[in-house]
């Protein structure tokens, strides 16, 4: 991580990882003088482990598949006359998480499904629209027939009456 602030034991400062590189190893090491492979360590990743690890001789604690998130690596040691750090050391870091899971994808696939809603319901209301004025349309020239055809019918009718009046004073 090049152009990046280091601390006092030549660690980044504000580590931000990308959520591909979940997979953790921290090494470290507790001094004793006296005996040095009696010296012993606890750890605690706060953001993940609830409890300080049990007492280990390894100088080393691995986390895999960190999930995003802030987290706070925590080491304690104690040396071999059960004497234990006062304040335990401590690395700050964040893992990012993968873009579909930040407020800015929610956001944009919240605008699309809603682009994509408001679209469907203006092609749907423009293609009932454009039905209905087909539909009137078809009405109109049904009436216009049936006007005709009424009219027809109603001469006919006429007709008929006239030649039965002249047919009935015949008789």
């Amino acid at each position: 991580y090049p152009n990046t602030t280091m601390n006092g034991f030549g660690l980044p400062v504000g580590l931000q990882l990308p959520h591909t590189r979940n997979h953790l190893t921290f090494e470290f090491l507790g001094i004793c003088l006296t005996a040095p492979g009696k010296v012993r360590y606890q750890v605690k990743l706060e953001g993940f482990d609830k409890e300080w690890s049990p007492v280990t001789g390894a100088a080393y604690a691995t986390y895999s598949n960190l999930p995003a998130g802030e987290y706070t690596f925590r080491v304690k040691s104690c040396n071999n006359e059960g004497l234990w750090n006062k304040k335990p050391a401590e690395y700050r870091f964040r893992i990012r998480p993968p873009f579909w899971q930040t407020w800015g994808f929610y956001l944009l696939a919240i605008t699309i499904v809603m682009s994509g809603i408001f679209g469907f319901i203006k092609m749907r209301t423009h293609a009932l629209h454009k039905q209905k004025g087909e539909l009137e349309k078809q009405v109109r020239l049904r009436t216009l027939e049936l006007e005709k055809l009424n009219r027809e019918l109603e001469q006919r009718v006429e007709e008929r009456t006239r030649k039965l009046v002249i047919a009935n004073e015949k008789l």
